[in-house]
């Protein structure tokens, strides 16, 4: 019985590390695309550690929850994951359900990022819902945004 034992953690243990291994390597894959959206908009670099998602803030570990994000960071960052997790799919569409909460100073990086990548074929079309379509005007004069549609 005590030899079973033995085995039986050490199968666990194996399985455990073989489980961490694989989530690390996919997380890689995801934020890879993630992070040609967040680089630039987040304070930090977005990155999976010890089964978290999050960024670095120079030496500091800054874990998605509600307690330390934002909810714009919460928001762009939940983007980022959508844009990673859409690649496979016929369609590339983001929506940032409460794109009124960016912050006048972020929205031109995050409208520029997703110009960006509609242009290099990453996604296919963003809808950016909010109250006004006032804080993209400057965008459509400039012939980078093709419609917008207050509903």
């Amino acid at each position: 019985a005590e030899a079973e034992s033995v085995v039986t953690k050490h199968l666990i243990d194996t399985l455990v590390r073989h489980q961490s291994e694989i989530a690390v390597k996919a997380f890689a894959a995801l934020l890879k695309v993630a992070k040609e959206f967040t680089n630039a908009i987040l304070p930090g670099d977005l990155a999976y550690q010890d089964g978290e998602l999050g960024y670095w803030r120079g030496k500091q570990w800054v874990v998605m929850s509600r307690a330390t994000f934002s909810g714009t960071e919460q928001l762009l960052a939940y983007t980022a994951l959508q844009i990673a997790l859409c690649q496979d799919s016929p369609s590339k569409i983001i929506f940032f359900e409460e794109a009124g909460n960016i912050h006048p100073t972020l929205l031109d990086k995050v409208v520029e990022r997703v110009l960006h990548l509609i242009k290099s074929g990453v996604i296919d079309q963003a809808f950016m819902v909010e109250p006004t379509a006032e804080r993209y005007r400057k965008f459509i004069k400039a012939g980078e945004v093709q419609h917008i549609e207050i509903i």
